[in-house]
């Protein structure tokens, strides 16, 4: 509903520029969890004095992945 209420409001003023703005600025805001999720797993990964706990990493970061995946499905889905 978002994404198709601000289409739907920039096709209206007919501004290219700022529906480029605000287009970047949702896909920024909808992907930031991941990305996050994803450079604080190779950011950890990578320092020496945690590696007793990289045995959960991989799977915390797994399971923050699936449930991003999850919370965006669930958005999408309409109430009843």
């Amino acid at each position: 509903p978002v994404l198709a209420s601000l289409l739907a409001w920039v096709a209206s003023t007919g501004n290219i520029w700022l529906g480029a703005v605000l287009l970047l600025a949702y896909t920024a805001g909808y992907v930031a969890p991941l990305i996050l999720a994803g450079t604080f797993t190779a950011v950890i990964k990578k320092l020496l004095e945690v590696r007793k706990w990289s045995g959960w990493i991989t799977p915390t970061s797994g399971v923050l992945l699936i449930g991003f995946g999850v919370f965006s499905l669930l958005t999408r889905i309409p109430s009843f």
